[in-house]
């Protein structure tokens, strides 16, 4: 009887201790502003997610993934076809989950694009202009420093912020680390917070 109690405990333990680095593992964890936000959505492997800082919901999902993205907002002339970018960008994934201090030759717009637009273009909280407004901010960013902001991400270079310059747009700034990607755009005195983790 000790014995059966000894394995259901160390079962529980080790179902406990697995679940728990599958379902939040360090790099796939929504910031939250209050510990009243939800998070949902995927939670393994390279992550993107977005949130309002309005709402109480944190939609993660896994970088790449364009399911629920209405094939109107692809923008494959701009950010590339998104079965072409999975094809291209998987491997590079997987080189850097097995040796973080390797540099991968990739187009900057393209590959942030990748890490990014799933979640926001997703998003249930933005309004198809909202998802629009955001793709042109990226792009513009992109455009003017994408080259400096992938030497950040792979540790060549300090964290930095970037901000949009035109008055035209809503304000917006990407924060750039070693690994990680944070986009803030403000609508109308609330932000999104668009992030990615590799």
């Amino acid at each position: 009887m000790k014995w059966k109690v000894f394995c259901v405990i160390w079962t529980v333990l080790f179902l406990t201790i697995t679940i728990k680095d599958v379902a939040f593992p360090a790099s796939c964890k929504c910031e939250f502003d209050t510990d009243s936000y939800e998070a949902t959505g995927i939670f393994t492997g390279v992550c993107s997610y977005a949130m309002d800082s309005t709402r109480k919901k944190c939609t993660i999902r896994e970088a790449g993934n364009y399911s629920q993205v209405k094939t109107s907002l692809i923008r494959e002339d701009q950010f590339g076809n998104p079965v072409m970018l999975m094809k291209e960008f998987s491997p590079v994934m997987e080189a850097l989950s097995e040796n973080r201090y390797i540099q991968p030759t990739v187009d900057p717009i393209k590959f942030f694009a990748f890490l990014l637009r799933p979640s926001y273009l997703a998003a249930p909280f933005l309004d198809y202009y909202q998802k629009q407004t955001i793709d042109d901010i990226l792009f513009s960013i992109l455009k003017r420093d994408g080259k400096e902001m992938l030497n950040i991400l792979w540790g060549l270079a300090p964290k930095r912020t970037f901000e949009e310059r035109d008055p035209i747009k809503q304000r917006a700034k990407m924060e750039i680390e070693k690994g990680s990607v944070r986009l803030i755009v403000n609508f109308s005195g609330h932000e999104i917070l668009v992030c990615a983790r590799i």
